[in-house]
């Protein structure tokens, strides 16, 4: 009688990996829906390499491992690689004021270098934040952030002082990239960089009512519907990047490999993460955030505009790298690129997974925590069983986490801090509020204080401030209207009026929200001795303190 033998062949982990990963992104694979476009690789070997949903909803195209999609902030790396390289050249000092090489930096704002400017440590106020709080969404001339700059008188911290991201001085290094080369930004970064690396597919493209060649587009959700974002202002060095996944593979290949681009100095400065003044150690290098991910050294960088989203992994050790470039639907690259870590990665990590703070053990964290100086409005909230931080208004957002000491939110995921706050301050505070919250913000240790709550209904507090209040820097008025119904209007050089809901959070305090709910904003009254209100500040994200006098003849 024949015996036949049986003989189990071992699953290769590859394969593994990629079942894993099917389950993970199996939800966005709908034809009629946008999607994202996914790129794993370990070594020289794809583990992954898929495109889910629609390029466009429109024309009813798929999304595939060869779309063109743009990757918004992680240009950043690539414009600070380009200026290293005039550098290597000595055609720039880093460490020159950037009042060098742009006059129209002066006072306080031209003090900071081309180095703080690549580091977030500058002190600037995010011209792009600038462009929203003055004309919402409303188409702005290229040159406007260029006038917001020149028009910043103070800093919101001096220079390397502190770290808070910024996307406008990266428009300003690429100015200075043209000005140095005599070449346009895009032509410059295509001959020194693109195309050596191999990445053809790759360009700078400045503005996205340009036709580009097999590009996916953005969408948008509007109820059943899907919309294209709106286009306000050109993108350069901050997020003008459009690529593929695969040249985004080959990227990360150079960053983590031989070096065929930028000399070995270089690279080491440009993923050296800064440091401040205070000697604290920050999580953001140039362009780049290098960091320790459960054990092992990543490096690392998210991008996003409206209706995109996109983000990149490299593991030097284990030689893995993540691409996912999302075009509208509903999901986190960041989130999902690294739970795509987690299963690559399986079993080969030091530490476990950070564990996220439950709102349940912190129910004793009501109200509002100000910092007057800083303009920083910080509260927490529930989210699906997760505790949440709002910052300036915001809506809260689940990227606080915990361990056995403290509580914090991490500066590669919010870009500000990282903020800490111990658990025996926590505890000190739900003894006793009125003593305020202490928070340690990039190892420095703040005093919040608890606002108290409105003694006023929003019409009075309004009322009692009606008028209008200009503010140089923006170019903008903000008009209070002594009506009953608690409404705040902005109006910009380039944009009609927009009115805001406004919230009574203290009786100085507001927050605003635009009628479409896409901006939330807090703001301070300015109130006098005499009761006279002179002035109010509007603080955002990433421009804080931003300054609006009362017009003269118009004082209550």
């Amino acid at each position: 009688m024949r015996q036949i033998l049986l003989v189990t062949i071992p699953q290769r982990p590859e394969t593994r990996q990629a079942e894993a990963l099917d389950h993970l992104f199996s939800g966005f694979n709908d034809s009629n829906a946008p999607g994202m476009i996914v790129a794993v690789r370990s070594g020289p070997e794809f583990i992954y390499r898929r495109g889910f949903g629609l390029a466009s909803v429109q024309h009813g195209l798929a999304n595939t491992p060869q779309t063109r999609i743009r990757f918004a902030s992680i240009t950043k790396q690539f414009t600070c690689l380009a200026l290293m390289l005039l550098a290597e050249e000595s055609k720039v000092d880093i460490d020159a004021p950037v009042s060098t090489y742009l006059p129209r930096f002066r006072g306080p704002a031209g003090e900071a270098t081309l180095r703080q400017f690549m580091t977030h440590t500058s002190g600037l106020r995010c011209t792009l934040e600038l462009g929203s709080i003055a004309n919402g969404y409303a188409p702005q001339p290229r040159d406007w952030q260029e006038q917001a700059q020149s028009r910043q008188k103070g800093l919101q911290y001096d220079p390397g002082a502190e770290q808070l991201y910024c996307n406008g001085t990266f428009v300003a290094i690429s100015d200075v990239i043209e000005k140095i080369s005599g070449e346009t930004f895009p032509d410059f970064t295509r001959r020194r960089i693109f195309e050596p690396l191999a990445m053809f597919d790759t360009d700078i493209v400045e503005n996205d009512h340009e036709m580009v060649p097999g590009l996916a587009s953005a969408h948008v959700r509007n109820g059943e519907r899907w919309e294209r974002p709106p286009v306000d202002t050109e993108i350069r060095g901050d997020g003008g990047i459009v690529s593929t996944v695969d040249d985004m593979l080959r990227w990360l290949a150079h960053l983590r490999g031989t070096k065929n681009v930028g000399t070995d100095t270089t690279w080491e400065e440009l993923l050296a993460p800064a440091t401040l003044a205070s000697g604290f150690e920050t999580t953001y290098a140039m362009g780049i955030k290098p960091h320790s991910y459960r054990g092992v050294e990543v490096f690392q960088h998210s991008g996003g505009l409206f209706g995109l989203n996109a983000q990149i992994i490299s593991v030097p050790e284990h030689e893995t790298d993540i691409v996912i470039a999302v075009n509208g639907a509903a999901a986190s690259a960041t989130q999902l690129a690294f739970s795509a870590l987690d299963n690559c990665l399986s079993g080969k990590f030091s530490e476990a997974a950070r564990r996220r703070a439950r709102t349940a053990d912190f129910g004793y964290l009501p109200g509002h925590h100000f910092a007057h100086s800083s303009g920083v409005l910080l509260s927490f909230g529930d989210v699906n069983g997760l505790l949440g931080l709002s910052q300036m208004h915001m809506l809260p957002a689940p990227v606080l986490y915990e361990d056995e000491q403290s509580v914090f939110a991490l500066f590669e995921e919010i870009g500000f801090g990282p903020l800490v706050w111990l658990k025996s301050d926590l505890a000190n505070f739900e003894n006793d509020p009125d003593a305020g919250l202490p928070v340690t913000i990039a190892g420095k240790k703040h005093q919040m204080n608890l606002l108290e709550k409105p003694a006023r209904p929003c019409t009075a507090i309004l009322q009692a401030a009606a008028g209008a209040y200009f503010s140089e820097e923006l170019d903008a008025t903000v008009a209070i209207s002594a009506s009953e119904d608690c409404q705040v209007a902005i109006q910009g050089d380039y944009s009609g009026v927009r009115r805001f809901s406004a919230f009574a959070i203290s009786d100085r305090h507001l927050g605003l929200v635009s009628e479409d709910g896409a901006e939330r904003y807090s703001m301070e009254i300015d109130v006098a001795a005499d009761g006279i209100s002179w002035g109010l500040w509007i603080d955002t994200h990433r421009a804080r303190r931003v300054r609006f006098d009362r017009r003269d003849g118009d004082r209550t």
